[in-house]
């Protein structure tokens, strides 16, 4: 009897070890994603339409980025020694959200979502701007505070695992980066566009108050998160004139818009949240909106102004979006904040041009018609041997 006593003993143990490790296993950072990945996908339509896609990658300095690998509709193309990329057929993406992501060791990743044209088939360009690394903070998995680029992070004690639930128990790398959005790089380098999906489960148009772009590696680089039920202190730049309380978002590299998650109090000159996984979060306010079409022209004779950077703004010279038209003139705003006044800053070569738009009370297509603006043509004229 007392060997039996002994061997149920053990199973016991043994079953409550397996029951203790799959609870554990719950709430990890893949599965938090997996479920917002689902309200996402509830939320955004799964209509597609097709286009083409070519663009530039630069670093901060607005120099080109070689080498840098361009995702786009899962297909993936390396930029040039001038950081341009461009794909050769027409690729088919989300008719509303289209994301393109960006990686190059050293940097960063970086992400832009745009709306294609729905009603042709166009040509689409992009210009994205990559961070760079930065240089890498480290904190003992005892627990600890790094602080980096005007970010502060605290680990309480054991809070970090390896993918998969595994303990860790080495030092932490701590890569930490800020996207200041009062910083003139920063239309160019916003993850994403400024749209996200709320508690109720609402797209809306956002602004934003400051980014943190972190990620945990161990020594030789692997990925590291957040354990279950463990926290971590953030806290980043308030601007004096930030909200006491702020909705907290973070970007979805799936879908390619932001997600709420909890929110910030402004403590003095910071706002400090608690995050359970990394990624790239964003303080923001949300704000109710429309979509917005526009055409750009030229004044008589028309022609279609292609390839043109625009970059949109709110009263006080607060940002909303950045889009290039297409080799139509055309661009889509899908979440343009309502009821307020806009500015549109069209850059040309040797100007650049603001343009004020209405406030967009409803959905609306609108013509921009430029005078003085003089489109150059080209004719090209040879023999093509070889394309691949």
């Amino acid at each position: 009897m007392k060997k039996c006593a002994v061997i149920l003993a053990l199973v016991s143990i043994v079953f409550t070890s397996c029951q203790k490790e799959i609870a554990d296993k719950l709430n990890q950072p893949n599965e938090i994603i997996t479920l917002e990945n689902q309200r996402l996908a509830a939320a955004i339509t799964t209509a597609k339409t097709k286009t083409y896609l070519n663009g530039y990658v630069v670093n901060e300095q607005g120099q080109p980025v070689a080498g840098a690998n361009v995702l786009f509709a899962a297909k993936t193309v390396t930029t040039d020694s001038k950081g341009f990329f461009y794909f050769k057929e027409a690729l088919t993406i989300n008719k509303d959200y289209a994301l393109i992501t960006v990686s190059k060791p050293g940097y960063r990743k970086g992400f832009r979502t745009f709306t294609p044209n729905r009603s042709k088939l166009t040509y689409h360009t992009e210009k994205i701007m990559l961070q760079a690394d930065g240089n890498p903070q480290s904190v003992q998995v005892s627990g600890g505070t790094v602080s980096a680029d005007g970010i502060k992070l605290t680990f309480p004690a054991y809070s970090v695992m390896k993918p998969g639930g595994y303990a860790y128990n080495g030092n932490v790398r701590v890569m930490i980066r800020y996207i200041n959005p009062a910083s003139s790089n920063f239309p160019l380098m916003v993850p994403g566009m400024l749209s996200g999906l709320n508690s109720n489960g609402e797209i809306k148009a956002l602004q934003s108050f400051g980014m943190a772009n972190v990620e945990i590696t161990d020594e030789a680089g692997k990925k590291l998160e957040i354990a279950p039920g463990k926290i971590v202190k953030m806290e980043m730049p308030a601007p004096a004139n930030g909200p006491a309380t702020i909705p907290l978002w973070h970007f979805n590299e799936t879908y390619g818009i932001w997600i709420q998650q909890g929110s910030a109090n402004k403590v003095g000159n910071v706002y400090v949240a608690e995050v359970n996984h990394f990624s790239i979060w964003n303080i923001d306010l949300e704000f109710n909106d429309f979509e917005l079409n526009l055409k750009f022209q030229t004044a008589a004779p028309s022609a279609p102004i292609a390839n043109l950077r625009v970059d949109v703004y709110r009263p006080n010279n607060v940002f909303v979006n950045t889009f290039f038209t297409d080799n139509a003139g055309e661009a889509t705003l899908i979440n343009c904040p309502s009821t307020e006044a806009l500015t549109l800053k069209m850059f040309f070569t040797c100007d650049t041009i603001t343009y004020s738009l209405a406030p967009v009370t409803q959905s609306r297509t609108e013509v921009i018609t430029l005078s003085g603006v003089n489109i150059q043509t080209y004719t090209l004229s040879g023999t093509l041997f070889a394309c691949n």
